[in-house]
Parts: structure tokens; C-alpha cells; sequence
């Protein structure tokens, strides 16, 4: 079987790309307007008045800590399990220790900030026993 000649095939087909039809930064905007505000109403509902005083924390540790391990080293920084997050690594904890976030730096967690009572999407109620 013979391919057909190049130079045979018309110039207006589909397997030209207009430059009009090709990827451009204008593109993205509509795409990039909506994470920046999304990341914005994070920030703004993370700094709302009474985050500290709820006593809800996200913990993020490596991807490595499954359930168990990171509900481990919640209980060992003397907190306890809200939720587990639907990622690994991932946990909603409640404390009443001011100093619980350095305590679960200490213990393995990558991040620790205080949260609202509502704890956000990502987050299943199912805690390993």
C-alpha cells in the first residue's frame, strides 16, 4: 500500500493548524481566574475570626503516612482524629495544646495550621481504629 503524495493533499484540510487554533497564555486566563480565586477564599476563610480558638488543625505529612500512621502521630503529639483526609497524609485534628503544631512538626507532620469548625472537601469521617 502507497501513501498518497503530500504535496496531493489540499492546504485548507484539517491537518493544518490555523494560528489562531493554537494555544496561547489568553487561553488560560479564564482558567487561572478561577484557582486564584479559589485560593483566595482558602486564605480568607483560614484567617476568619475564631479559626484559633476552634482547636481544628489540618495536618499534612509526607505521602508516605497512610491512616494508621498518621493517626499515630497525631495521638502521639496529643491531639486527637477529626478526619481523615481522602489523600494520604492528610488529617483534620483537634488539640487544645497552643503549642500542638510544633509538637506534630516534631513528630513527622510537614504542616500544621489551624482551621475553621468546617473542615473542607477532601476529608472522609472515617477514622482507622
Amino acid at each position: 500500500m502507497d501513501l498518497p503524495d503530500p504535496s496531493s493533499i489540499p492546504s485548507g484540510s484539517a491537518a493544518t493548524c490555523a494560528d489562531d487554533d493554537r494555544p496561547n497564555l489568553g487561553n488560560l486566563l479564564p482558567a487561572m481566574a478561577v484557582a486564584c480565586l479559589a485560593l483566595l477564599c482558602l486564605v480568607v476563610v483560614n484567617l476568619m475570626p475564631g479559626t484559633e480558638a476552634s482547636g481544628r488543625y489540618i495536618v499534612i505529612a509526607a505521602p508516605s503516612f497512610d491512616r494508621r500512621a498518621i493517626t499515630e502521630m497525631i495521638h502521639d503529639a496529643g491531639a486527637g482524629v477529626v478526619a481523615i483526609g481522602m489523600l494520604p497524609g492528610v488529617a483534620v485534628a483537634w488539640s487544645d495544646d497552643p503549642g500542638f503544631a510544633d509538637t506534630a512538626r516534631a513528630h513527622g507532620a510537614w504542616m500544621v495550621t489551624p482551621t475553621s469548625a468546617f473542615a473542607g472537601c477532601g476529608v472522609s469521617n472515617r477514622v482507622p481504629e
